[in-house]
């Protein structure tokens, strides 16, 4: 059985009362406040929430909810002192865009079949496996779309009237022009804010609209995670040191004409937390469809392109999946993970009757593509075996000579998609070779997982030899092994899971050959780090069996926190999860109770660990009635009186009264809500709050009694009328003198305009009742200003009108105020990192005045 995971009754009526009590944040501003005059539905508010409008209403015929961005300056890009941005994130650098419309949210699965229906796109290729297969499925109607190359992007772009959006107005859409590190501000990205690598198992595309605590300021949704989204730009590392400051379009023209790459933005459901940034950017090949990205359009028709631009042709790459049940490419960097991190143990054996030695180094972290090593400058014969993580090499042992005893010093260096990387190593020489027998001429080893305590081992060897002992060896005892010849050159054994060290297995053979010769070994294995075993080594990773809400059979996971979730398996199959905290997941158990499960979850980096558990019985726990019970909280209601909000559940009790000294008028809004009016005292008293039910139990609180209440309309004031630093626009100050108005999530709603035309206001962030508003492309003769609050139920707004606004504007704004003072350019000692200093033509070497490596400016001619 699948868990179906819900909120409980009470949980969902508290929710509601809180909604009903508050009003979400206005999503871009002030504008029409009905549908009817141009307002949106705000995705999971139901409700209708005023947005800005902006020159040149948006053209897109697909339906689309868009929101407009103003335009400004911003900074775009990353600082040098930020250690998560990459290169070609720098330098940071002002922006200047015109106003522009952009989706709200991600095109979506059935948005693009609709486009397909129209033949106007070219259809999603859905693979068996991963987020395309959610393509045609009605169940994920609503998920970004996903496999789209750039082309087919831009081709449903054009198609619904739009195009896509340049790399600058998608970042400033994402950051603002207040510069957030990501869209919702500057907290450290969670599974709240976004779908990103590690909040679901397996990774998947969420439903739009999901995430919205990681909105961006001016609504838009999924602006980090889910999917990375196609921009128009073209890709080059270094744009940025070359960048226009007004409206950028990105190169006129591919850089490398072998590997033409366009931009994508705002990570995805792969991405780490740091990708999560709004400076984030990736190159991607625009013919070849991804599965982990998607785009959103600019509802404002093409772009003015310089005469040399070279645009995109019309091709596409199809590249097949990466096995039988795998789905398509993904344009994610590596994960660091899979990269070699750092090199484990390392042993050296005796020398062979040939004069060899064999040398084998674990590697952490991943597996190389190419490497060598070398002992004393001679080369050795090396070959890496996957399942052990483990580089086995064999090179002369003159290769030693003018080694100090007891040292092994190698050079080892490897290459993989991380990079190349050289170091030099030690290793430790057995101490009693020349007492030892004749070893094999080869001898190879294979590990099987542990099994109830059990493990198998298989020995190859060379020349044929009959063992006479085959021991597993650890400092403490010495077990004999019961074994099977498979060859005359082959052994297989069943040792006890008995490792000599945390990290491998010590054997030691002896036998004779044919002839009656001797022979000794001393071999030994490392402990296999991918198998599910019976007790977990991490003392942080613990798996217990639980009852997930009294009548479901499931697994709680408790792993360590700092460590990242690639997947979680169920006797194979990837199970049904949902993360709690951090480093907690509760994984449903399928059905009956009593059987034995294969538990097994895996981080990043390839480590796994597992258990086997048995699913308990879980009976439906009948717990009885639900024992009543009412909340109270403090509310302005209607706001020039304090008010106190009674919630109780179960919803059918019968409630007689409230009282605080006094009984209070209460208003039965239905669900077990009751709004209770006349509570005595002033703003700041604490008065104690009895609300009681017909069966005579009553239940207590005490309330702050908040400061409530709008003066007049007529003390409000149109305080200032000036020059905007954008051009042709104004800044408008309307004061309300409200000081309980703080938030805009204390009213219902509100529309500064003129002339029906709505103004973008913000509230002040430090003058209460304070809104500080931008009107651009006024007309000779504009009309009163009108300022309306909407205070309280029904909706009728509270209004003032400013009969002067007309006379009030500048006749000219030719000095506008001056700019943000730009910071002093870098100079080469400005650089920290290798990479920056030769990037921006500077010199990385070693000088004063310590002497280590640093960035200077090159020589002089």
């Amino acid at each position: 059985m699948v868990k179906k995971f819900t909120l409980s009754p009470m949980t969902i009526i508290i929710l509601l009362s809180m909604v009903t009590a508050c009003t979400l944040p206005f999503l871009g501003g002030a504008g029409p406040a009905t549908p009817e005059e141009g307002g949106v539905t705000a995705p999971g508010t139901g409700g209708v929430v005023p947005v800005a409008s902006g020159p040149g209403a948006p053209t897109n015929t697909d339906g689309a909810e868009t929101i407009f961005i103003p335009g400004g300056t911003f900074w775009m890009g990353s600082d040098e002192s930020d250690t998560e941005a990459d290169v070609d994130e720098m330098p940071r650098h002002k922006v200047t865009l015109d106003g522009f419309y952009i989706y709200t949210h991600e095109v979506t699965n059935e948005m693009y079949a609709a486009c397909v229906a129209a033949g106007a796109c070219m259809p999603v290729h859905a693979l068996e496996n991963g987020p395309t297969t959610h393509y045609g499925d009605p169940a994920s109607s609503d998920h970004p779309v996903v496999g789209v190359d750039w082309v087919m992007a831009r081709d449903y772009c054009s198609w619904a009237g739009g195009r896509l959006p340049t790399e600058a107005e998608w970042e400033m859409a994402a950051r603002s022009l207040e510069g957030f590190r990501y869209p919702w501000g500057e907290d450290e990205p969670t599974c709240d804010h976004v779908n990103m690598f590690g909040c679901s198992m397996p990774p998947d595309t969420q439903t739009v609209g999901t995430f919205a605590l990681g909105n961006s300021p001016y609504g838009g949704w999924d602006m980090a995670g889910n999917v990375w989204e196609w921009v128009y730009d073209w890709y080059a590392p270094n744009y940025y040191t070359f960048s226009p400051k007004v409206n950028p379009l990105g190169p006129g023209i591919y850089q490398d004409e072998d590997n033409p790459l366009k931009v994508v933005r705002g990570g995805g459901l792969y991405s780490q937390s740091e990708q999560m940034r709004a400076a984030t950017r990736l190159g991607a090949n625009p013919y070849r469809p991804y599965d982990d990205v998607g785009f959103r359009c600019v509802p404002m028709g093409g772009l003015a392109l310089p005469e040399n631009y070279v645009d995109a042709g019309d091709g596409h790459e199809r590249v097949p999946p990466e096995g039988v049940d795998e789905g398509g490419e993904r344009v994610e960097d590596p994960i660091p993970g899979l990269c070699v991190d750092w090199i484990g143990w390392r042993a050296v054996s005796c020398p062979t009757p040939e004069g060899l030695i064999r040398l084998a180094v674990e590697t952490v972290g991943g597996y190389p593509d190419t490497y060598t090593l070398s002992v004393g400058g001679e080369p050795f014969d090396c070959h890496y075996n996957d399942p052990l993580d483990v580089l086995a090499c064999e090179g002369p042992a003159s290769s030693l000579e003018g080694i100090p005893w007891p040292w092994v010093v190698f050079e080892l260096c490897w290459e993989n998609e991380c990079g190349h990387h050289c170091e030099w190593f030690t290793a430790v020489r057995p101490e009693d070779c020349d007492e030892r027998e004749t070893e094999p001429s080869r001898l190879g080893l294979s590990v099987d997982c542990p099994r109830d305590g059990l493990f198998s081992i298989t020995f190859e060897f060379e020349p044929p030899v009959t063992w006479d002992i085959v021991r597993i060896v650890t400092p403490d005892v010495s077990v004999d092994l019961p074994c099977v010849e498979l060859s005359e050159t082959s052994l297989r054994c069943t040792a006890p899971d008995l490792p000599a060290a945390p990290d491998h297995y010590e054997f030691y053979l002896h036998g004779t050959d044919a002839e009656g010769t001797e022979f000794e070994t001393r071999p030994w294995a490392p402990v296999r780090d991918d198998c599910p075993v019976d007790v977990l080594p991490d003392e942080r990773h613990t798996v217990e069996t639980i009852c997930w809400e009294d009548d479901t059979p499931a697994v709680q996971i408790n792993h360590a926190p700092d460590a990242v979730l690639e997947n979680i398996t169920i006797d194979g199959a990837p199970a049904v999860c949902i993360g709690m905290a951090p480093g907690v997941q509760i994984c449903a158990l399928p059905d009956p109770a009593g059987v034995e499960r294969a538990v097994e979850f895996c981080f990043v980096g390839g480590h796994c660990y597992g258990v086997l558990v048995t699913a308990p019985d879980c009976p439906l726990i009948d717990v009885g009635p639900e024992e009543p019970v009412c909340e109270m909280a403090p509310v302005c209601w209607p706001p020039d009186a304090a008010a106190v909000d009674v919630l109780c559940w179960p919803a059918d009790v019968e409630f007689s009264y409230a009282e605080s000294g006094i009984v209070l008028p209460c208003e039965d809004w239905g669900g077990g809500r009751y709004v209770c009016t006349g509570v005595p005292g002033t703003a700041g008293d604490l008065r104690e709050i009895t609300a009681c039910l017909a069966d005579g139990r009553c239940f207590y609180k005490t309330i702050t009694i908040p400061a409530c209440g709008a003066p007049p309309t007529d003390v409000w004031n149109l305080t200032h009328v000036g020059c905007s630093r954008r051009e042709g626009c104004y800044e408008v100050l309307v004061d309300t003198y409200i000081e309980w108005l703080t938030s805009l999530d204390l009213i219902e709603g509100y529309h500064i305009f003129y002339d029906d035309h709505g103004l973008l206001c913000e509230l002040h962030p430090t003058i209460p009742g304070r809104f500080y508003c931008i009107a651009c492309d006024l007309p000779d003769d504009p009309g009163p200003l009108e300022a309306c609050l909407w205070l309280e139920r029904p909706d009728e707004p509270t209004c003032a009108t400013f009969t002067d606004f007309a006379v009030r504007i500048p006749a000219t704004c030719e000095e506008a105020p001056p700019e943000e003072e730009e910071p002093p350019p870098l100079t080469c000692s400005d650089y920290t990192t290798m990479d920056t200093c030769q990037a921006h033509g500077c010199v990385w070497t070693k000088g004063p005045p310590d002497g280590l490596e640093h960035c200077y400016e090159p020589p002089g001619p």
